[in-house]
């Protein structure tokens, strides 16, 4: 890891409430960060609706208003385990290396599979495969799966934002290659660059999450996901994406 390394964490959060599991993740990342001479700050923003918008107005204020070398994006439903974020900050010297994670449902045909494929599987095992993955990030190569970021990262060509971490060198890239910017915002003076938005791409609507993806490699900028994170994607449940998991059961 590079010496002059720094993160300032940066959370959009629609009404200000955050998951336990995001509570206690954040805080065990933080005394991580000081234990291993990190510096290291949090960016909240609650209240924003749009998380397109709310995303561009972190991001902007990162470039414009801090030093740190790097932006983790966090999302306030998530959680990890803390060492497997700090062995994504290893891959620093990418643009944008995101961890691969599961939505907010389940997929009851993988916990059917397993079932039948190991019967005697323990009931507390399927919860950490049953977090629904398809559409939730997409490949470069045709071919290529999950379990081959199991040790390194690897290239892709979308990826969710949830766990992102991106280089300040990726942002100003981008800012300077003159894409839509607002000279300032309600939330500062600093200028707001649109690196962000919902899109029609291939005739596909993509998140705003896609679209950056997307934008970063349009500019000659590389994408990496990472599958050896076990996140827990909070809603009405904790919905877990452990890819070794799924890789062994399913």
């Amino acid at each position: 890891m590079s010496s002059n390394f720094s993160v300032a964490i940066a959370t959009p959060t629609h009404r200000g409430l955050f998951s336990a599991s995001y509570v206690r993740s954040v805080w065990g990342l933080q005394k991580k960060c000081m234990e291993a001479g990190i510096p290291v700050e949090l960016l909240l923003l609650p209240n924003l609706t749009m998380v397109d918008r709310a995303r561009n107005v972190l991001s902007s204020f990162f470039v414009h208003n801090t030093r740190f070398t790097h932006m983790l994006f966090l999302d306030d439903d998530m959680g990890f385990d803390v060492d497997d974020i700090m062995r994504m900050f290893d891959w620093q010297a990418h643009d944008v290396v995101a961890a691969m994670y599961g939505s907010k449902n389940i997929d009851w045909a993988r916990v059917k599979q397993a079932v039948l494929k190991h019967p005697d599987v323990a009931p507390e095992a399927l919860a950490r495969i049953a977090g629904r993955t398809d559409g939730m990030y997409t490949f470069l190569r045709e071919g290529d799966r999950a379990e081959e970021a199991l040790e390194a990262p690897m290239p892709m060509r979308e990826i969710g934002t949830g766990i992102m971490l991106v280089s300040r060198a990726c942002l100003e890239r981008l800012a300077l290659a003159g894409i839509p910017r607002a000279a300032g915002s309600e939330h500062g003076d600093f200028p707001v660059y649109e690196f962000f938005r919902q899109k029609v791409l291939d005739g596909r609507l993509v998140g705003e999450d896609f679209y950056f993806c997307n934008l970063v490699r349009e500019h000659g900028g590389t994408v990496y996901g990472c599958a050896w994170p076990r996140v827990v994607h909070t809603g009405p449940f904790d919905f877990v994406s452990d890819v070794q998991a799924i890789s062994t059961l399913s």
